[in-house]
């Protein structure tokens, strides 16, 4: 159906639950409208069904974010960590009935929400359900200079060439998501130290099934 005013399509929503479908984990969906009385009826309403509250949006530090009006001061932490993109988190507990319900919080940005949940939700759910396979990390040569600012954590898009080397895709900040033939990798620009240089190695995460050159590679 066409938007009204101040709607958006839900592409979180769909592209968090595929991925938390790849570990093994049944979603149950539930889309908020911005209130956060409405957000904490929805969790109290699937307490005694789900193991997980993931929500995305809502998490910065502007006058009305729902999200934590929602669940600030109920046991959930709010801040910043120091990855771009994916610096706005959320993360506790809530007691809901008689249970203590594990409550994550991802920023709104698309982007910054499926790397937050690759950085940090898919290695622990891997490890509690045993589904699926974990992402591949290894270590390889930068294809060019990389400029990364001070004090952050960069994930940034790439993908492999025939000579084994990351070439980037786009710039630092969130773009709009890329299909994973133009960026199937995250490359790890790490805190601290100098920008990589072409040629230094970084570690990269593989977001699809490696290519052959990737296999030769490894």
């Amino acid at each position: 159906p066409p938007l009204g005013p101040g709607q958006i399509h839900d592409a979180n929503g769909v592209a968090l639950a595929a991925a938390l479908a790849e570990v093994g984990v049944i979603v149950t969906p539930a889309r908020v409208t911005d209130d956060a009385a409405a957000l904490v009826a929805v969790a109290a309403r699937h307490a005694a069904e789900v193991d997980l509250v993931l929500t995305s949006g809502g998490v910065s530090a502007g006058a009305y974010e729902v999200v934590r009006d929602a669940f600030e001061g109920s046991g959930v932490t709010f801040g910043s960590v120091a990855m771009q993109p994916g610096g706005p988190q959320g993360w506790g507990t809530v007691r809901v009935h008689d249970r203590e319900l594990p409550v994550v919080c991802f920023p709104g940005n698309p982007v910054s929400s499926l790397v937050s949940f690759e950085a940090f939700l898919r290695p622990a759910l891997h490890g509690v359900t045993g589904v699926g396979l974990p992402r591949r990390r290894w270590t390889g040569p930068v294809a060019h200079p990389v400029d990364s600012p001070v004090g952050k954590h960069q994930l940034r898009r790439g993908r492999v060439d025939v000579d084994g080397r990351a070439p980037l895709v786009g710039g630092p900040r969130p773009p709009p998501p890329a299909p994973p033939p133009e960026a199937p990798l995250l490359v790890s620009i790490p805190l601290g130290g100098d920008p990589p240089d072409e040629g230094d190695r970084v570690e990269v995460w593989a977001l699809a099934d490696p290519a052959p050159h990737e296999k030769a590679d490894r």
